[in-house]
């Protein structure tokens, strides 16, 4: 008897065991709470759905306490009406997920093109990544927002077709490293505090890909400390209020030729800021667009010894020193050629791939070389030693080469 009962309570962990993990396909929509016994529901912990699901569908998978890894990568989200309300298809409607604390990995579908207002609000997601998304058009307003411990990378390599990412959509997330927006060429709009106090480990900003993108909101970047390499993209003509606000690790800015306005406080303390670099013919700078870098004072009474460096194109020195911000800079000197090119004027620095290694020529001894994986992992560290430098990486891919302050793309 006791035999049979211990081989009772052995298959009843069995079928415990199997139940965590399950593929379920949804022919009808609403239909997903049919599909998962009862007794699965607080049991599985990663689910892959596909098919045809709605808003019904989703706040089922949200009501599953065990839930932690969920694969829609082939399911289908179509409208439903519920009430007055219709919920858009090819969108997660507002507030789906919202304070869900079990889930930590998703797959969002292929064909997701919206993600509403505060979807995944204070979720424990620890990856997004929306490669899988060429439809994505859309992240809503404080999507991601508040999730303060657990978000380490986000992925938007791809999303050709992504316009906006709204206000506040990934306020507070402080424990981002990195952020990839290869490919994402319709962006225009990056909502007002979208990205505020990522302050923990996001060192680089590579922004170049965005060529639609024409303003950069306020507040959107402030308060990310330890960013030391800012990329903008050429076509961007305004830098908000407080866009990047505390951004303090930033030794060197560069602005480009079509940025028209720099907003009050855009660069406020960037304390280690040595050299702006300003391609374009004197844009109107607000002023205290660099507080804490630049003074009211007389700059020779405060900045004289600093080595605080402003570098403009060839003949336009004397439109700067007319400028309200940019008189305090206590240097102002033009650059070789009329198009200024940043890499050119910050150093004689070479790299590029060869085979399975990242080569940098030209770094000066004592420099730190870091190569980073777009997942935001360090793959390579060195210090120059003033000799050609190889570095074997045993990935495929795309990487960013850090040169002291100079980014570099590489793909191996």
């Amino acid at each position: 008897m006791k035999k049979i009962l211990l081989f009772s309570a052995f298959l009843g962990c069995f079928a415990l065991g199997h139940a965590q993990t399950k593929n379920v396909v949804v022919e009808t929509a609403g239909t997903l709470s049919t599909l998962i016994p009862a007794e699965e529901v607080s049991t599985l912990t990663t689910l892959t759905v596909s098919g045809s699901i709605n808003k019904t569908d989703l706040d089922t998978l949200n009501g599953m306490p065990a839930l932690t890894t969920l694969d829609l990568s082939q399911a289908n989200i179509v409208a439903e009406t519920v009430g007055e309300v219709t919920y858009a298809a090819n969108t997660v409607p507002d507030e789906t997920f919202s304070g869900n604390q079990s889930i930590t990995k998703v797959v969002f579908p292929n064909s997701l093109e919206s993600l509403g207002t505060e979807s995944f609000y204070m979720t424990e997601i620890g990856v997004l990544d929306f490669s899988n998304c060429p439809e994505l058009k859309e992240i809503g307003y404080r999507a991601f927002g508040s999730i303060q411990e657990t978000l380490t990378h986000v992925s938007f390599n791809g999303c050709s077709k992504l316009e906006t990412i709204g206000e506040y959509a990934f306020t507070n997330d402080k424990a981002i490293a990195s952020i990839d927006f290869t490919g994402c060429s319709a962006l225009k709009t990056i909502g007002n505090r979208a990205f505020l106090n990522l302050n923990a480990s996001l060192e680089i900003l590579d922004l170049s890909d965005c060529t639609a993108l024409e303003k950069i909101g306020d507040n959107s970047f402030r308060g990310t400390k330890k960013v030391s390499s800012l990329i903008l993209p050429e076509n961007v003509k305004v830098i908000g209020e407080n866009a990047f606000y505390q951004c303090n690790a930033l030794e060197t800015i560069t602005i480009p030729a079509s940025v028209d306005s720099i907003a009050p406080y855009a660069f406020y303390q960037p304390k280690a800021l040595k050299t702006v670099i300003c391609k374009g013919t004197a844009p109107q700078a607000a002023e205290r667009a660099f507080t804490s870098v630049l003074s009211s004072k007389p700059a020779e009474e405060n900045y004289s010894d600093q080595g605080y460096k402003l570098i403009v194109p060839k003949g336009c020195a004397d439109t700067y020193r007319a400028g309200i911000e940019w008189a305090k800079f206590p240097t102002i000197e033009e650059a070789e050629s009329g198009a200024i090119d940043a890499t050119e004027i910050l150093s004689d620095v070479h790299v590029y791939a060869n085979g399975n290694a990242i080569v940098v020529e030209g770094a000066v001894a004592g420099t730190q070389v870091s190569v980073i994986g777009l997942s935001g992992y360090a793959a390579q560290n060195a210090v120059a030693d003033g000799s050609t430098l190889s570095l074997t990486i045993e990935q495929k891919g795309l990487f960013l080469v850090k040169v002291g302050t100079s980014v570099f793309k590489v793909i191996l």
